[in-house]
Formats: structure tokens, C-alpha cells, sequence
């Protein structure tokens, strides 16, 4: 009997080890399975943890756009800062975009647009303008204040900026301007902010050749001609009912006298005043 009930126990205490091994296994069984998810749009600075086979919410300084997926969730953030394709170096992540800046984060491509005016262009110190991104992140053209207007070929104006564009003002009409030519009438001068062959305007002084005579040289039609000047007559007439004249010839003037008009006051001697006929007496 003893022998029997030892048995009996043994058998006993096997059955409740083994079914408390059973027991304890039982919230590991293989066949349990599981899905998670978590969505998340992350602004200023935050950080998520995702479901079983997802990845979790993005860290950004402003806001992200993240898409990545799992088998067990997907986490969707929206801003100025774009996660695209998976990289190995900074060179895997260059988008040709200008307006962004491109890096490679944790073998993850991040463009991060810049701020608005940043200057993204300026080969020419002498353009007036250069480019800049705008609010929208789109290539723009702003004024380069820095700049100098570039100088063109005519030298009947001038440059300056304008904004981004260049103004030019022509110059005063009539100044001087390339290669004067050898005619004494003629000039290149500014017209209408042109470079032009004109006529040196009439009355323009040419050198004399005879300073004693009654002529002045002068242009007239952009040639040279004579101008009588009887002011310059040295001798005066012989009395009152005379007055000087200047005739003028082919090198220049003579001075002769010639009636003054009749009516003239003049002098008859003695204190008497007359008045002077038409053939130059004074009566």
C-alpha cells in the first residue's frame, strides 16, 4: 500500500508541473499576432513612437513633411521641411532646386526651403539686378542696389539703375561727341540720345582772317559765310546825315559811308539844330 500511494503522488505531481508549465507558456503562444498604427502631424518640436513594423512622428524646428510606412503604421507631417528618398552622402540629395537647401540626415534626404530674399544669383556687379527666392520658394528677380548700371556703346547717354532695370538719359542736345570732322561748319554732336554728322548751328564764330575789316566769319547753314559788322568801321563819317556801312565781298567787308535816314537830327554848327535829307545833307 505505501508503494502504491507513492505512485500515486509521483504521478500526481508530474500532472500539475506539467500543467503549470502549460499555464505559464500560454501568453507566449506563436500564432498571436498584431497590428498598430499611429498618425501624426508634428509643428514646432514634437516626437511620436509608431505602431509594431511603422516608424514614428518626426522632430522638426517648424513643421515636417514625413511619409514612411510599415506593415503596422504610417506617421504624415506638413511643412517647410521635406523628407524624400533614402541617401548614402550629401550627393544623393541634391533636387536642383535652388530655393531649398539639401542635406542627407540619417541616410534620409531633407530639402529645407530658405527664407525669403535669399540671394540665390549674382554674377555681374554692373547689372542692376540679381536673383532671389521668393515667399513661394520660386526663383525671382530683386534689385541689386549694389550694382552699377552697365555702360553701353552710345555716347549720347548715360546708365544708372532703375530698380532692377537700367534707365538711360540721353545728354544735353548739340554736345560734341566722337570724331569731329574737318569741315569748319560741321560737328558730331548728340541728337535725340544719337551720335549724328550735323550742322554747327548759324552764327557760330569762325576764326578771322582779316580782324581790321568790317566782316565777321561765321557759320550759316553749315558752311562758312561773312557777317557785316559796321560797328567795327573804324573811321567816322564826315558829319551827322552819314552813317558807316559794312559791304561785303569775297574775303571779307569794306567800310564806306553811306545817307543817313532822312529826318535825322543833326547838327548844323553854331548850336543849330536841323534835320538830315535823303542825300546827306543837314538842313
Amino acid at each position: 500500500m505505501p508503494g502504491r500511494f507513492l505512485s500515486l503522488a509521483i504521478s500526481s505531481g508530474l500532472s500539475l508541473l506539467v500543467s503549470g508549465c502549460l499555464l505559464d507558456v500560454s501568453p507566449y503562444r506563436s500564432d498571436a499576432t498584431g497590428t498598430a498604427a499611429t498618425t501624426g502631424t508634428a509643428a514646432t518640436t514634437g516626437s511620436g513612437d509608431g505602431g509594431a513594423g511603422g516608424q514614428g512622428g518626426a522632430t522638426a524646428t517648424t513643421s515636417i513633411t514625413d511619409s514612411t510606412a510599415g506593415s503596422g503604421g504610417s506617421s504624415t507631417a506638413t511643412g517647410t521641411t521635406t523628407e524624400t528618398k533614402t541617401c548614402d552622402s550629401q550627393d544623393d540629395c541634391d533636387d536642383g532646386d535652388r530655393c531649398t537647401i539639401d542635406v542627407c540626415d540619417f541616410n534620409v534626404c531633407k530639402s529645407i526651403k530658405v527664407s525669403p530674399s535669399t540671394v540665390v544669383g549674382d554674377d555681374s556687379q554692373t547689372d542692376c539686378f540679381m536673383e532671389i527666392c521668393d515667399e513661394s520658394g520660386q526663383v525671382v528677380i530683386g534689385a541689386d542696389g549694389d550694382d552699377a548700371a552697365p555702360a553701353d556703346d552710345n555716347v549720347c547717354d548715360t546708365e544708372a539703375c532703375a530698380g532692377a532695370s537700367v534707365a538711360h538719359t540721353p545728354t544735353a542736345e548739340g554736345s560734341p561727341c566722337g570724331v569731329q570732322p574737318a569741315e569748319e561748319c560741321k560737328q558730331r554732336s548728340c541728337g535725340a540720345g544719337q551720335c549724328k554728322l550735323q550742322n554747327k548751328p548759324n552764327g557760330t564764330p569762325l576764326p578771322d582772317n582779316f580782324a581790321g575789316d568790317c566782316a565777321l566769319r561765321i557759320c550759316s547753314g553749315g558752311a562758312p559765310a561773312f557777317e557785316a559788322h559796321p560797328e567795327k568801321c573804324a573811321d567816322g563819317p564826315p558829319n551827322d546825315c552819314y552813317v558807316p556801312a559794312c559791304a561785303l565781298n569775297a574775303v571779307g567787308g569794306a567800310c564806306y559811308p553811306t545817307f543817313a535816314p532822312s529826318g535825322k537830327a543833326c547838327d548844323k554848327g553854331g548850336g543849330v539844330q536841323g534835320t538830315c535829307n535823303d542825300i546827306g545833307y543837314c538842313s
